[in-house]
């Protein structure tokens, strides 16, 4: 989506190329964030479920920062029933395209997850 609100498409983009932007630096800080952690908690001997825990919160908010940048698909406005253009949410309109994308939002955030906890098992690697 660019900066025409009418290229708004159910399901299928519903953030412009700054929201994309956006999107792609939480990806990295988000990985970037997850190695510095577990990085101190692999060199303080945490216990390895506690490592899970965290690499698959750091790693799930990497993969789906990742995805919505990647797709121009934001999973919080399409579950909200929004669009962004510039930073600004923009009501989306009729029934059928709210439903569209929240069953898209809720496709996008189960495989986030899934593929977080296979990630996650990195962390259960011994010290």
């Amino acid at each position: 989506m660019h900066s025409n609100p009418e290229s708004y498409q159910p399901g299928v983009c519903n953030i412009d190329d700054r929201g994309a932007s956006v999107r792609r630096i939480l990806g990295w800080a988000s990985a970037v964030a997850g190695v510095v952690v577990l990085g101190w908690m692999w060199s303080s001997h945490v216990l390895p479920s506690y490592r899970y825990l965290v690499a698959v919160i750091f790693s799930g908010a990497s993969i789906i920062n990742f995805r919505q940048a990647k797709f121009r698909f934001c999973v919080v406005n399409g579950s909200k029933g929004w669009y962004e253009i510039l930073g600004k949410k923009f009501e989306i309109v009729g029934e059928e395209n709210r439903r569209i994308d929240r069953k898209r939002a809720n496709r996008e955030f189960i495989f986030a997850s899934l593929m977080a906890l296979v990630v996650g098992t990195v962390a259960l690697i011994p010290v």
